[in-house]
């Protein structure tokens, strides 16, 4: 078992890392090519997109991972419950249009131009089937298949956006992203993904209490690149966009853990609550050792990365990157007990303690934004991120082993 779960785990680490790259390639094209202020305008439009599939689509995968897994898994006695993949499908389908309107009015508040809104949409709900199609086919044990797409679509997506920018078409800077995330979820939608007739309460019930958390954690980090946006001037919000690219790939190993062990947790949880136990506690030592290593050399090597990636002139981005990453270590360390959390039916607890992260990030940002700019922003970001990681850890030390049968039987 812990052959497959280190195989699996590199695997999506592999399909992680390279859509990491090519989302930072992105960026690193269009500062380099359209300068820091075009930087700043397309980063906040690629934040806005990630954040509106936040509020059901992101949740919807977990779910899938969630509560598919027991289903692939030949020894669970559960197999016999109805397949949650069809129930899912149907609460997409239900929301893309209702996201696809909220994202066409915050985009238009970003950018007045209406083809780089209509650009934005077409990434907002390509992304929210990525990031549902991601969940199932991980609940589905299809990660070589989830390797081999995330390298193919991401190499796609950088070689359209070079085509776009020679010929041209800034409007349509967004475009190769959202073709690759489109190609994407048609290679790897999962198997039964049919839309049911009816929606399952429960899995419903789940996917609210996640969407919650997701916006908490994951929309705190958004939140900071709008908010700063908002509040400081176009170069040092482009700055400020440069530190952010840099930063939130180092969050990219521990997303791919959490991504592999929220379905081999669901597994252990049905069958050996204590396994289940004792892989916790192993998972999280090694992952604290290893990110503050990671981190700590990070943050030494900046002013180097950001000298290296963007050049002399963005060198006012250092310190900028240097706190934001201080916040991604909080998240990263936060995700393995999130994941077993998640798994063992403590959804509530976890998206209690992510709201209140969240609310100390906002408040900061906000009330602070017009003193500080986008400063208020990062060290919101860093505080709010601090203090949902402690909120997530001494929750997991509670016994959880009860609700995790339970909530396996919907």
């Amino acid at each position: 078992m812990a052959t497959t779960l280190f195989k699996n785990a590199g695997l999506a680490t592999i399909g992680v890392l390279v859509q990491g790259v090519a989302r930072f390639g992105y960026t690193i094209i269009i500062g380099r090519t359209l300068g820091a202020e075009s930087l700043g305008q397309i980063s906040g439009l690629i934040a806005l997109s990630v954040f509106v599939s936040l509020f059901w689509p992101t949740g919807a995968g977990v779910a899938a991972s969630r509560f598919v897994a027991p289903h692939t898994d030949s020894d669970s006695s559960h197999t016999s419950t109805p397949e949650p993949i069809p129930a899912l499908v149907r609460d997409l389908l239900i929301s893309a249009p209702i996201l696809a309107v909220g994202t066409l009015v915050a985009a238009l508040l970003i950018v007045p131009d209406i083809l780089s809104a209509l650009a934005a949409v077409a990434l907002s709900l390509s992304f929210s089937a990525y990031a549902f199609t991601r969940g199932a086919a991980m609940g589905q044990g299809r990660f070589l298949r989830i390797a081999v797409a995330d390298t193919v679509t991401s190499l796609s997506s950088l070689t359209l956006l070079l085509l776009v920018l020679l010929t041209g078409l800034s409007w349509a800077t967004l475009l190769p992203l959202a073709l690759g995330y489109a190609a994407f979820a048609w290679v790897c939608w999962p198997r039964g993904g049919h839309p049911a007739r009816v929606s399952n309460p429960v899995i419903r019930r789940f996917v609210f209490y996640n969407s919650l958390a997701q916006l908490a954690t994951g929309g705190a980090l958004q939140i900071t690149m709008l908010t700063a946006r908002m509040f400081d001037t176009p170069t040092n919000v482009g700055l400020f966009a440069a530190a952010f690219s840099l930063a939130t790939p180092a969050s990219m190993l521990a997303l791919s853990a959490n991504q592999v062990l929220i379905p081999h947790f669901a597994r252990l949880n049905v069958s050996d609550t204590v396994a289940a136990r004792h892989l916790h506690r192993r998972v999280l030592l090694l992952a604290t050792a290893g990110f503050t290593l990671v981190f700590g050399i990070l943050i030494l090597l900046s002013p180097f990365l950001i000298d290296l990636f963007y050049g002399p002139s963005f060198s006012g981005a250092t310190p900028y990157m240097q706190v934001l990453l201080c916040g991604v270590f909080a998240y990263s360390i936060s995700l393995v007990p999130a994941a077993s959390l998640v798994a063992s039916g403590g959804e509530r607890e976890y998206t209690a303690s992510s709201a209140i992260g969240f609310a100390i990030t906002l408040v900061i940002s906000l009330g602070l934004g017009t003193s500080l700019g986008a400063w208020a922003a990062a060290i919101g970001y860093v505080a709010g991120s601090t203090v949902s990681a402690i909120l997530i850890l001494s929750t997991r030390g509670r016994p959880l082993i009860r609700r995790s049968r339970t909530a396996m039987q919907y």
